[in-house]
C-alpha cells in the first residue's frame, strides 16, 4: 500500500497517523477469510518498540485499536512482521477452533512469507 493512504473506521473525523512519509515501520495485517464466506478475527502485528515487549499490551501509537470492534488477535515485534510462532498461536487460537465449531475439513493457503514456511509452522500444520 502507498505511503499516501490509510485506512481507518467509516465516519472517523480524525486519523492518527502510525508513521510519517520517512517513516518505513509498517503493521502487518493477516485477514482470514472462508469460502463460505465467514471473516475469523485477523492477525495484526506491530512493532513493539512502541510498546511492551510481551505482545499484549497497546502502546500508545496503538490505542485506538483498543475500540475497533473485535474479536482480533495483536502482537508485537521488533520488526512489525509476523513470526513463526505468532503464526502457530493464531492457528492455535483461531483456526483450529473454527474448524473444531464448524466440523469441516480446512484447506490453508499461504503465501511463501518466511514466517509461513518454517519447520515450527509445517511440523505444526502436520501434526493438527
Amino acid at each position: 500500500m502507498s505511503l499516501d493512504y490509510s485506512f481507518h473506521s467509516k465516519g472517523e473525523k480524525n486519523i492518527s497517523g502510525l508513521s510519517h512519509r520517512n517513516n518505513k515501520m509498517r503493521v502487518t495485517f493477516m485477514p482470514s477469510i472462508c469460502s463460505n464466506g465467514h471473516y475469523l478475527p485477523p492477525l495484526v502485528v506491530g512493532i513493539y518498540q512502541y510498546g511492551v515487549k510481551s505482545g499484549r499490551g497497546f502502546p500508545k501509537k496503538f490505542e485506538h485499536l483498543q475500540n475497533i470492534t473485535r474479536p482480533y488477535m495483536l502482537r508485537f515485534t521488533e520488526s512489525g512482521f509476523t513470526k513463526d510462532h505468532i503464526i502457530v498461536e493464531y492457528l492455535k487460537k483461531v483456526v483450529l477452533p473454527y474448524q473444531e465449531r464448524t466440523n469441516k475439513k480446512i484447506c490453508l493457503l499461504f503465501d511463501q512469507a518466511p514466517s509461513h514456511t518454517t519447520s515450527v509452522v509445517k511440523d505444526f500444520l502436520d501434526e493438527n
